[in-house]
């Protein structure tokens, strides 16, 4: 997500959120409510490691677009925590400001509760936040542990008037940032409140309690005062609006733990101004615990809006201690569930125009799933669910009267779905829930035609928390479309529209043959062809097209300048054969779909991480097949083929240079490799890298000149090169789980000319099974654990021959009348080479006691190992 706080809206319609990728000249409409301010993953994943060095955790702010009492978060572990990988939340916030009076240091505690054998303890880790180059940094700088106490309530760390930090209350140990108590993840989630009689924390800017008295709240995590148990994704129970739900000035809700003592915290919601915009505030009033699970333990007084305990039986407190005793921490806001029928809920408005169906009936919709019988990631997770079979319904006008929308997702082994019926209102489009069905495995699948029909009735829940199936969080995106008619610029079609890299561009395509020319730079999130049966994109030389997917009608990328494939996910496109420019693949996988080639002087690079799928096919009927010059794979980087075959007889797609620029992976799940074209000209070109193979299956090397001094590891699968040839001393190297075929008119392995004689001086290493075959070896390596199979012809080391430990001989191939009719050849080596060494194992045999026999030949030069029948005298007895 972008680095920037998500400012709260009062409206609904929105467009390039910070959470949902925008569309050009498209606007999404979101839930009237859906306020997820002070919410920042950054840039530290959760298994990134927090570590005395400053690490860049927030890029484009500074300390100072921070509130006071945000919420932080991260997860501890490390070999003296019992219990790992707990999240534990940032608390007793110190800040330090410079002369400005701008902040220049923010340090927070987080700690947990540890049990040892004999006493407990708390162990913690302080680190500091400061601004630097690009944004917010963090670093770890120490660690401690406290005996005999069960919360980290105390602070055991302080911040002089310089921003020096030092120990605090004595904790028993007091460190440098060590290797015992380790943070990992670091990010920001809504606030939290103090106490009663301290300062109000802000939960929500730009925004009144009026406009959020409609939402759902959620403690992202509560840590209870003297208490080990940690509670997540709690919602408030119940929420009060004072004086009245028409015009609320103060919202006041209760946050329970059902189980450990039934500790409750209740927490109020008033007006305030922050940075010169309305503003909501919070701070915890009370606390009380022993009481009755589920009950609510406040009031609020009609005439004065004060908040006492109520429903006596339990006990309760005022808050006065920072933070409080059972704290509220991560507190943001979700809009409403939509309420089944005939209760309606207001889900878009917008503030220049009434809003109505006809605005939306081109909108695609999505939603958080939610509800008690959903799994909780769909909770947290915008655009958990998806609309499927959308029906329009007009009046003889044209005009939309109704639109009803399944929102669906596949949660475990059954396909979920609500039914949303929308309607137009006074102030904007209204909506409400039909019905909840469920259908295994059919997402997509339509369980409505207007009546309730296939699979099962459940019912609709009314909030997150009760049972049935619910949706929040609703948005629709509306598309409007550039219409490619005929050969068009892309600076044409856009006519001044403003694109960023958010951007989702659709292009409603009406002339098939026509080609959009790219004549600028271009970066955007996705780029869509519709309606058409085809199109051409054509890259001018020169232009960059970066987007995370290409998609549509498009039958043809015409790449003469470059393309970048940015983002996780997985895109197709379908290059073209003239194609002479370069593909970045930066992230995420790229796949072909050529028809006609990718291009004879086309160029592919690959970045760390992100992976290359020639996606080939088996035969010319077949729809992708293609011709790619030059891959380039940097360090990291992963070449890849999931889909049939290509290479090895195959003239489907011929990679006719492979580049390594660092090392890199191929994984052939499917078999593939490098064929020059009319099978000359190819090249693997190693420097001094390493090219891992992996994936079970072929890869090829067809009449291919390998250069470099590095290395080739077949970590499984077969590696198998057809006159290959090569000068510079690289090595190839075998996995437990590799094959190495040696030999044979069309499988050789080594750096072979012709399919059969040996030049160069590749090494092979054997840690697998090797196949014998006609073919001879300059230098070889059996490892112990290593197979050598015996197919009846010897395999030839001309120069260099060892082995170690075991090496097995698989004679399952070789028949008994072989072995009766004489001893059979398995490898012949240099006579120097001294096999006492090595432990010689024969498996498979056809004939009890076959051994191993080594025989050194005539002129001395070679020695040869046989297996032969067993040997000895023999009593016959009749």
């Amino acid at each position: 997500m972008k680095t920037k706080f998500i400012k709260a809206i009062a409206i609904a319609a929105v467009a390039a959120s910070a959470t949902l990728p925008a569309w050009a000249t498209s606007v999404t409409y979101r839930q009237a409510g859906n306020f997820e301010v002070l919410k920042l993953d950054g840039s530290l994943s959760s298994d990134t490691e927090i570590t005395s060095t400053p690490q860049l955790a927030f890029p484009d702010i500074s300390l100072d677009d921070i509130p006071e009492r945000c919420s932080f978060f991260s997860t501890i572990y490390g070999t003296a925590i019992n219990v790992q990988n707990v999240i534990v939340v940032g608390m007793h916030e110190k800040r330090h400001y410079d002369a400005q009076g701008h902040a220049d240091k923010i340090a927070l505690q987080f700690a947990t509760w540890d049990e040892r054998t004999n006493d407990n303890h708390m162990k913690g880790v302080v680190v500091a936040l400061t601004n630097g180059e690009g944004g917010v940094y963090v670093q770890r700088v120490a660690q401690f542990h406290k005996k005999n106490v069960w919360n980290p309530h105390v602070a055991y760390y302080d911040m002089d008037a310089s921003g020096n930090i030092s120990q605090a209350n004595s904790p028993n140990s007091w460190a440098a940032p060590g290797t015992t108590y380790l943070l990992k993840g670091f990010r920001l989630q809504g606030s939290s409140p103090t106490a009663a009689g301290k300062a109000d924390v802000l939960v929500i800017s730009g925004a009144t309690v009026d406009d959020i008295k409609n939402c759902d709240f959620i403690a992202g995590l509560r840590y209870g005062y003297s208490s080990n148990v940690r509670a997540t994704d709690n919602y408030a129970t119940f929420i009060t609006p004072w004086p009245n739900s028409t015009n609320p000035e103060k919202l006041v809700m209760q946050f329970e733990h059902p189980s450990d003592m039934k500790k409750t915290a209740v927490i109020q919601m008033t007006n305030g101004v922050y940075k010169g915009e309305s503003a909501v505030y919070a701070y915890q009033s009370f606390h009380t615990w022993n009481g009755n699970a589920g009950i609510q333990r406040y009031s609020v007084d009609q005439s004065t809006g004060a908040v006492t305990a109520s429903n006596t039986g339990g006990s309760s407190n005022a808050t006065t201690s920072d933070p409080p005793q059972y704290p509220v921490h991560g507190l943001y806001m979700w809009p409403q569930c939509v309420k089944k029928t005939p209760n309606r809920t207001r889900v878009f408005s917008d503030p220049s125009k009434t809003l109505t169906l006809d605005d939306i009936k081109e909108g695609e919709f999505t939603s958080r799933f939610c509800g008690g019988y959903i799994q909780a990631y769909f909770h947290n997770t915008p655009n958990s669910a998806k609309g499927f079979n959308k029906k329009v319904y007009t009046d003889d006008s044209g005009s939309v009267t109704n639109i009803i929308v399944e929102i669906q997702a596949q949660d475990g082994s059954a396909a979920k779905c609500v039914v949303v019926s929308l309607e137009n209102g006074e102030d904007g489009i209204y909506a409400s829930a039909l019905f909840a069905r469920w259908k295994y495995e059919t997402v997509g699948y339509e369980f409505y035609q207007v009546s309730k029909t296939n699979g099962t009735d459940m019912a609709v829940a009314e909030k997150e928390n009760v049972d049935g199936y619910g949706v929040c969080d609703l948005r629709v995106t509306v598309p409007t479309m550039w219409t490619l008619d005929q050969d068009r610029t892309w600076s044409e079609l856009r006519d001044g529209a403003t694109l960023d890299s958010d951007a989702f561009v659709r292009i409603k395509v009406t002339d098939s043959d026509a080609v959009l020319t790219v004549d600028e730079k271009v970066n955007v999130s996705q780029i869509e062809f519709v309606d058409g049966t085809g199109a051409t994109l054509n890259i001018a030389e020169g232009q960059t097209v970066t987007a995370e997917s290409i998609s549509g009608c498009v039958t043809n990328i015409l790449n003469s300048g470059t393309v970048v494939k940015t983002g996780e996910g997985t895109a197709t496109w379908p290059f073209n054969n003239d194609s002479t420019g370069v593909t970045i693949v930066s992230n995420g996988t790229l796949k072909v779909a050529s028809v006609t080639g990718t291009g004879s002087s086309h160029t592919i690079r690959v970045a760390s991480g992100a992976t290359f799928d020639v996606n080939g096919k088996n035969y010319a009927s077949d729809k992708y097949y293609g011709v790619t010059a030059t891959v380039h794979l940097e360090e990291g980087a992963n070449l890849a083929n999931t889909q049939g075959h290509t290479g090895h007889n195959y003239n489907n797609f011929e990679i006719v240079r492979l580049v390594l620029d660092g090392d890199a992976t191929v994984t052939a799940t499917k078999d593939f490799g490098i064929v020059g074209i009319n099978y000359s000209g190819a090249r693997l070109e190693l420097g001094s890298h390493t090219l891992t193979v992996t994936g079970g299956k072929e890869f090829l090397l067809h009449t291919t000149t390998v250069t470099g001094t590095g290395k080739v590891i077949v970590d499984s699968g077969t590696f198998t090169t057809m006159g290959t040839s090569g000068g510079d001393d690289w090595t190839l190297e075998t996995g437990e789980d590799a094959t190495l075929t040696i030999g044979g008119s069309s499988v050789a392995v080594g750096n072979f000319v012709n399919g059969g004689s040996v030049s160069g001086n590749a090494t092979l290493t054997v840690n697998g099974t090797l196949t014998p075959g006609s073919a001879a070896i300059n230098k070889l390596t059996l490892a112990s654990g290593s197979t050598v199979k015996a197919t009846g012809t010897a395999q030839v080391v001309n120069t260099t021959f060892a082995a170690s430990g075991t090496v097995t001989i698989d004679a399952s191939e070789i028949t008994a009348e072989t072995l009766r009719a004489g001893d059979v050849a398995v490898l012949t080596v240099p006579a120097a080479f001294d096999p006492s060494g090595v432990t010689w194992n024969v498996t498979g045999a056809a004939i009890a006691g076959t051994r191993e026999k080594w025989r050194t030949d005539a002129g001395n030069d070679t020695k040869t190992l046989y297996i032969a029948r067993p040997s000895g005298l023999t009593v016959i007895f009749w």
